[in-house]
């Protein structure tokens, strides 16, 4: 989906809400409905994308951002390690622009927390 814009960081989480449903859709099996997590200038454990019903492990990252380094990518994570809760699933959305560096050193893995 190239070419899209977004008037601020509020309306990319809004649409990663929705892309999350329909990833966890597409590939967990799942149909789940997503809501944005807490908000600017609260701590958020490196979370912006929630469940809307707590029985489920997944959650998300929403980096509206012209670049996102691996650097970036690993800053998040380790953010996560003080979420209270489990995490089982963690994806990251990104306006930023692919780049063949950050994509090789990104590695899908499974949080056992």
């Amino acid at each position: 989906m190239q070419g899209l814009t977004f008037r601020n960081d509020q309306d990319f989480e809004e649409i990663c809400c929705y892309l999350m449903g329909n990833w966890v859709a597409r590939n967990m099996g799942h149909d789940l409905q997503f809501r944005r997590y807490g908000g600017n200038g609260q701590k958020q454990h490196g979370i912006d994308i929630f469940p809307t019903v707590g029985s489920h492990s997944v959650f998300g990252q929403a980096k509206f951002v012209n670049h996102l380094s691996s650097a970036d990518v690993t800053s998040e994570l380790i953010k996560t390690n003080s979420f209270p809760d489990p995490i089982s699933c963690y994806v990251i959305f990104t306006t930023a622009n692919r780049h063949t560096r950050a994509d090789s050193n990104v590695k899908c893995n499974t949080c056992n927390r």
